[in-house]
């Protein structure tokens, strides 16, 4: 995982990288009251260390969470209400999130 900021354009981005040519099975939820967005990663699990973003002007936290051997949940906070595009890459797999005011 990794994130830049792209003042220039106005947003910040968070990239989530797999190991595979292409992205696992998810599911996303949106929680507008709790600042949250919620991916749910099926058929993976997280492998290694995970490096925690510094200096991200809009992101609270992100938290890895397994729910089962199979399933990965993470949860992006945000510091306040967002507009955000999501998109995923192939070859390698990466999945993209634009996170804008």
């Amino acid at each position: 995982m990794r994130s830049s900021n792209v003042a220039d354009r106005g947003y910040e981005r968070i990239v989530i990288d797999f190991a595979g040519a292409g992205i696992p099975r998810l599911y996303g939820h949106i929680s507008e009251g709790e600042k949250k967005i919620s991916v749910d990663f099926f058929d993976t699990t997280v492998g290694g260390q995970i490096a925690s973003l510094k200096n991200t002007k809009n992101v609270q936290s992100v938290d890895f969470l397994a729910i089962d051997a199979n399933q990965t949940t993470m949860e992006i906070k945000l510091k306040s209400k967002l507009n955000f595009d999501v998109f995923y890459l192939e070859s390698p797999g990466r999945l993209v999130i634009d996170i804008r005011q």
